[in-house]
């Protein structure tokens, strides 16, 4: 009773948007070379995967530049559950947030899972 979908960049600076995905799926790649689905736009999900190339205790992450899923999830409604997938080696004492950082549900590495206070 679920379905996957993947954030898709669609124009710099702006948020992402959600292609439906299956393993059968036609695939093209962005701009990044990145695979993405060539199928249609679809409803946000309610559990989103971000990838951490760093975090905190307190559910704040870096990524990997852009931008992107801060400024996704800012015009989400609702919001969905956050979950960081990340290595423990990428864990910091602070990521020093900015007002625009969205702070995660979950944190996920190879020592558990960690759910965010």
């Amino acid at each position: 009773g679920w379905r996957a979908v993947v954030p898709v960049v669609v124009a710099v600076a702006a948020p992402m948007a959600f292609r439906d995905w299956q393993p059968d799926a036609p695939l093209g790649t962005d701009r990044h070379g990145i695979a993405i689905p060539l199928t249609a736009e679809a409803a946000p999900p309610a559990v989103l995967l971000l990838p951490l190339l760093a975090f905190d205790v307190a559910g704040y992450r870096l990524g990997y530049g852009g931008g992107y899923f801060d400024r996704t999830l800012a015009g989400l409604v609702p919001r969905p559950v956050c979950v960081g997938a990340g290595f423990e080696c990428g864990r910091v004492a602070d990521i020093r947030p900015q007002a625009h950082d969205a702070r995660l549900d979950w944190i996920a590495t190879e020592a558990g899972m960690m759910r965010v206070a």
